[in-house]
């Protein structure tokens, strides 16, 4: 019985070398000939990472650990996974090569971790020490920036230079005391209206 990679294999052979270069029952040409008469070239992608997107279509969610990925009971490793410690992140791998993974955050590329028991390959402990301390120097600095700007919009002087510019002049109360009093004969004669006289006859 055929190993899968060895099914892979004699497909591959079969289709390049058979199949592409073969005329068809009712064709003048076979299919390689014909794709290279039309002329016609593909859109290619921009990047590798692109591609990968693109043709490796198993992805999985995972989380980062101090020693790296835990995937499938084997653990996947980059020195620029020390910078997503405690984060879930998004792996994409390919089924026929399990030696990789490639690594994303929030939809951007992050690295492509390796299994060194897998893929014979590994990461020394001095590259996952220096991407360690690249990292902290990166958060320290992004730390003094946001205590920056704190201070300058909580600082006292600021805010109360703020305020004042800000402040709108009130209004002034009017004052009724500087009105002349009525005088008393004056408000009495306001004060009670003019009598009608009684018109007792027509003539009158």
């Amino acid at each position: 019985m055929l190993t899968l990679r060895e099914l892979e294999e004699k497909f591959r052979k079969w289709l390049l070398e058979e199949y592409h270069s073969r005329v068809q029952k009712g064709q003048s040409l076979g299919p390689q000939d014909r794709w290279e008469e039309g002329g016609y070239l593909p859109r290619m992608p921009e990047s590798l990472e692109q591609l990968d997107l693109l043709l490796v279509m198993v992805a999985r969610k995972r989380r980062v650990q101090q020693s790296g990925i835990a995937f499938e009971g084997h653990q996947y490793i980059d020195p620029a996974l020390s910078a997503y410690v405690g984060e879930e992140i998004m792996v994409r791998y390919d089924p026929m090569d399990k030696g990789s993974l490639k690594v994303y955050f929030q939809d951007k590329f992050v690295c492509t971790a390796i299994c060194p028991e897998l893929s014979g390959k590994t990461v020394s402990l001095k590259e996952i020490v220096a991407a360690r301390t690249e990292r902290r120097k990166e958060l320290r600095g992004e730390l003094a920036e946001r205590e920056a700007a704190v201070k300058h919009y909580v600082n006292p002087k600021s805010r109360a230079k703020g305020a004042s510019s800000r402040a709108v002049e009130e209004p002034k109360e009017v004052s009724l005391a500087s009105e002349e009093p009525v005088k008393g004969s004056e408000r009495k004669e306001a004060e009670v209206p003019e009598k009608k006289k009684l018109k007792r006859y027509i003539n009158e």
